[in-house]
């Protein structure tokens, strides 16, 4: 593990934490079951990458930061399941299932491209409602993505798979947001 990876998963981790804060703070439209469910993909990425002594520490902290964004969740009673969580459900038990049969690569491979699927959602939000989305949040997510991958030690699934999943999502959901602000002419000191 080299000094980008522990720079990344830091941000990472720190930017939930403020997540989580704002989520104290506001009523934000936010699922409870879905950020557990994305917690607990994350946490199958971990696992089966550090079996296989992958690129393991940036998966750990967005699955403890999503467990704690479901913590208040939780606490404010924001529990729905729609459609989307019972995709993100099937996702994971696609994943538990590759994981029992076919090994940690696979589940690594299963569990990072699901994440990147359940992103998707997130994607459509920001071209749907860019001045609604928090620019400032997602861009961190993209500089700690970016980081990470930039820590890998080597082009293999278990090095750069799950980072670079999560370096593309967050390049879908910053760019609109950019393009929005500089269509509407935001000032720049505005954009967070």
């Amino acid at each position: 593990m080299n000094l980008y990876t522990i720079l990344g998963s830091g941000i990472g981790f720190t930017l939930y934490l403020c997540f989580a804060w704002q989520v104290r703070r506001k009523s934000l439209p936010l699922s409870m079951a879905t950020f557990l469910l994305w917690g607990i993909l994350d946490a199958i990425n971990a696992i089966s990458t550090y079996r296989k002594d992958g690129a393991w520490l940036l998966p750990v902290m967005y699955s403890i930061g999503g467990l704690l964004i479901c913590r208040e969740l939780w606490l404010k009673r924001l529990i729905k399941w729609t459609w989307f969580e019972s995709l993100i459900t099937g996702l994971v038990l696609v994943c538990l299932i590759g994981w029992a049969y076919s090994g940690d690569r696979t589940a690594i491979i299963l569990s990072g491209v699901s994440v990147f699927l359940a992103g998707l959602p997130q994607c459509m939000d920001s071209l749907e409602m860019p001045a609604e989305q928090p620019l400032g949040l997602y861009a961190g997510f993209f500089a700690a993505n970016g980081l990470a991958m930039m820590g890998g030690t080597e082009w293999s699934v278990e090095q750069m798979l799950y980072s670079t999943l999560c370096f593309g999502i967050t390049i879908l959901v910053v760019l609109p947001l950019m393009l929005d602000r500089i269509k509407r002419r935001v000032p720049f000191r505005e954009w967070i």
